[in-house]
């Protein structure tokens, strides 16, 4: 939101603000934290806003060329809200700047409140811990945005990952180091994941196996067997869904 607002901001100024939302009376009580990021910028169309958090929108397809971007930066703004169980939204006037805020809630007494150091004054509770930290995991994505999303799911789940950009790269990598489970996109450039994980599956010493599983932006029926037909384990869906990301990573780690 912040690189946004600097973005669309030839001159002026972007004002960040943090907020306690309500007043918590216990520690069982949740917090509310409400951020806000003020630019005095080009503006929105209220036309666009309502679209501008879906996939690829921009208010202005001619903001493409003169400021850059994919589209997807608000949309992974808004799953990531939405995984922490808040809300976010914006209001702007063209011409005069915008205003993006998000509330977030955060529970006091599960171990997630820090100290004034930062440590946490639990570090049993950390989610991280209900994870396998000895799972090696090996991502496959080309799009930037979608690669950071991804990673960024995993670390809060408590994992870590390499990351390589094309099929090609997946091959390379994996002939230098072995992987317990691959998230494997099916549409890149150089080599798409079907004709990865055939070649794989391929030179794969017998007796061992890497689980892999498909990352694909179609729903569609059919889709997850023609990743498993393609040699994969299983299939994931995008937008990425954290529960089903979890669900997944207990079910193969």
């Amino acid at each position: 939101m912040i690189s946004n607002a600097l973005k669309f901001t030839p001159s002026g100024q972007v004002t960040v603000t943090a907020t306690l939302a309500n007043e918590p009376v216990s520690e069982s009580d949740a917090v509310t934290l409400y951020f806000t990021v003020e630019d005095t910028g080009i503006g929105i169309d209220p036309a666009k806003q309502d679209s501008l958090f879906q996939p690829f929108v921009q208010a202005d397809t001619s903001t493409t060329r003169q400021f850059g971007g994919t589209g997807l930066g608000l949309t992974i703004c808004r799953r990531i809200v939405q995984c922490m169980n808040g809300e976010i939204g914006l209001n702007s006037t063209v011409g005069d700047g915008s205003t993006f805020w998000l509330k977030i809630p955060f529970a006091l007494g599960d171990g997630s409140r820090r100290t004034q150091t930062g440590e946490r004054n639990d570090p049993d509770q950390d989610l991280s811990a209900t994870a396998p930290t000895s799972v090696r995991i090996l991502l496959v994505e080309d799009y930037e945005d979608n690669r950071i999303l991804m990673l960024m799911l995993l670390e809060t789940l408590g994992y870590q990952a390499d990351w390589v950009t094309n099929g090609q790269e997946f091959l390379d990598k994996t002939e230098e180091q072995e992987y317990d489970i691959v998230f494997l996109d099916c549409q890149m450039p150089v080599l798409d994941g079907y004709e990865a994980i055939k070649r794989f599956r391929q030179r794969e010493e017998p007796g061992s196996h890497t689980v892999v599983i498909g990352l694909t932006a179609h729903a569609m029926e059919g889709d997850r067997q023609k990743c498993l037909d393609a040699g994969m384990d299983d299939y994931l869906s995008k937008p990425i869904i954290m529960e089903n990301l979890a669900n997944l990573l207990e079910k193969w780690s």
